[in-house]
Order: structure tokens, then C-alpha cells, then sequence
């Protein structure tokens, strides 16, 4: 992970050896669906910017890291261990250069040590927002679990 950052976050590694996120955006754009069901009013057609409810510049403790994936008709949390958990990071590392083995077996290191640190699921639901409520749901139970298996 260059210099700690992975896809919008930034990831560090602190000295006692936990991991915390800082975000690096303040607005998430959102299609008109989604806004609306987020209870937001559209204001056009196309994409449009949504602050975050509580923008900051202070890390945070990652709790778990959660993959998105559109399939099937019933949201469902499922935890990833190992190379599969590592497998679903691998696409969200910005990589500049391809060229450097080192830096290579730098940053898939940096990932294995992430999610041995840190849980990992995949959150699977219809790309339908008809079951965004059940979704949420799961998502709230695994973030006052800790990160905990749920």
C-alpha cells in the first residue's frame, strides 16, 4: 500500500500497532437513487455531492475492512480470512509503478499485515437499494461488534 494509502483512505500504521483511517474526501457522490434513499433530495439527473455526516481530519480505528459485491437477493456478511482477504484489497492499491518487484512485495505485505490486524468480510446484496435497510443493518451489527465476527 504506497505510503499507506489505499483507494479515497489513508491508511497508517501506528506504533502500538493498530490501524487507523483518515479520510482524504469530505462529499460522496451519489447517484439520484441513492440519495433518496439515504433521504436526500436529488437535485438533478446525474451524480450529485453529499457531505459526510461527520467529516474529520482525526484518524480513526479501522474496525474492519468490508468488500461491496452485487450478488444474490439477501444481503449477507460473510468473513474472509488469508489470501482471500488480501485478494479483495489487492484491486483497491493505486499502483503507480509495476515495475518493482520490491515494491511489490512491500505493499502485499503491508496488505497481509493489515488483514491479520484487521477482520475482513464481503458484504453481498442485490444492487436493488429495495434492501438497503436489511444491509444496513448487518453493517451496524458488525460495527458495534468491534469488528468481531457478527
Amino acid at each position: 500500500v504506497a505510503r499507506g494509502q489505499l483507494g479515497r483512505l489513508g491508511l497508517v500504521d501506528p506504533s502500538d500497532g493498530g490501524w487507523v483511517v483518515v479520510p482524504r474526501e469530505l462529499d460522496h457522490w451519489l447517484e439520484p437513487d441513492a440519495a433518496r434513499a439515504l433521504g436526500h433530495a436529488p437535485t438533478g439527473a446525474g451524480k450529485q455531492p453529499i457531505r459526510t455526516t461527520h467529516p474529520t481530519e482525526r484518524a480513526t480505528r479501522l474496525a474492519a475492512l468490508v468488500e461491496l459485491s452485487f450478488h444474490g437477493e439477501a444481503p449477507r456478511l460473510t468473513r474472509l480470512h488469508g489470501v482471500e482477504a488480501v485478494a479483495c484489497l489487492v484491486p483497491q492499491v493505486a499502483r503507480f509503478l509495476l515495475d518493482e518487484p520490491a515494491r511489490q512485495r512491500e505493499e502485499l505485505d503491508r496488505l497481509h499485515r493489515l488483514v491479520e490486524a484487521v477482520p475482513c468480510y464481503r458484504l453481498e446484496r442485490p444492487r436493488s437499494l429495495s434492501r438497503l435497510a436489511e444491509t444496513a443493518s448487518l453493517v451496524l451489527e458488525l460495527l458495534r461488534s468491534g469488528g468481531d465476527e457478527v
